[in-house]
């Protein structure tokens, strides 16, 4: 059967064309790529909380007295033992994220080689090299954070140790240099955390059409 407007069945078809250039579809894909970027978004924040309350602990930790310092302690060492899991929670997320994006992007490099429009070809690829500094930042701020949380991680459990058989003014004092040490790693743990959320999130709203949702 005839089209009634062929015209405007041609001009569908262009419109539909250049949002696949554009590298919005398909919407499941990048659905998909978008919850991940959240979701390891929602594992950071989580992690971070977590570390702030921690660094609270230590720094209560490093001015009490008396039985105040046996309990400030025990709080300590609990949310020490409990940090090792939100780490391994928050590479999970991030692994997946990571290989979430890179399909994506590889798919999308897939449909645009077949794009035969030189005018469409050369838009997909803008959008793709508008997308690029943003993954970068991601890769950056998640690897930064990474090289920072390693050490803050094994000085919190070294803490953690030497107080458990030192718990005395004397104890706390010889540990001042390595609570500050911790202090300063927690605070380059938090940029990069901030960092690489907002760039998650950028991504995230930049590959689903209508912004991304949680």
């Amino acid at each position: 059967m005839a089209l009634k407007n062929p015209a405007r069945a041609l001009s569908l078809g262009v419109i539909a064309l250049s949002v696949l250039a554009l590298g919005a579809s398909p919407t499941s894909r990048a659905d998909k790529t978008a919850q991940k970027m959240l979701k390891m978004q929602d594992a950071l924040k989580k992690g971070q909380q977590q570390i702030d309350s921690l660094i609270s602990t230590l720094n209560a930790l490093a001015s009490a007295q008396g039985k105040d310092l046996v309990t400030q302690y025990k709080k300590f060492r609990d949310q020490v033992h409990t940090l090792d899991p939100t780490a391994k929670k928050v590479r999970s997320q991030a692994d997946k994220a990571a290989s979430q994006r890179e399909e994506y992007m590889k798919a999308w490099q897939k449909d645009q080689d077949k794009i035969q429009n030189e005018q469409l070809k050369a838009a997909s690829e803008a959008r793709r090299s508008q997308l690029k500094p943003v993954i970068d930042q991601i890769k950056d701020a998640t690897s930064s954070g990474k090289d920072h949380f390693t050490p803050l991680l094994q000085n919190l459990k070294d803490l953690d140790l030497y107080l458990g058989n030192n718990l005395t003014d004397q104890g706390l004092a010889a540990a001042h240099d390595l609570i500050a040490q911790c202090n300063q790693s927690a605070a380059f743990v938090k940029d990069d955390v901030e960092k690489a959320n907002a760039a998650l999130e950028q991504l995230a709203a930049l590959v689903t059409p209508g912004g991304a949702k949680k």
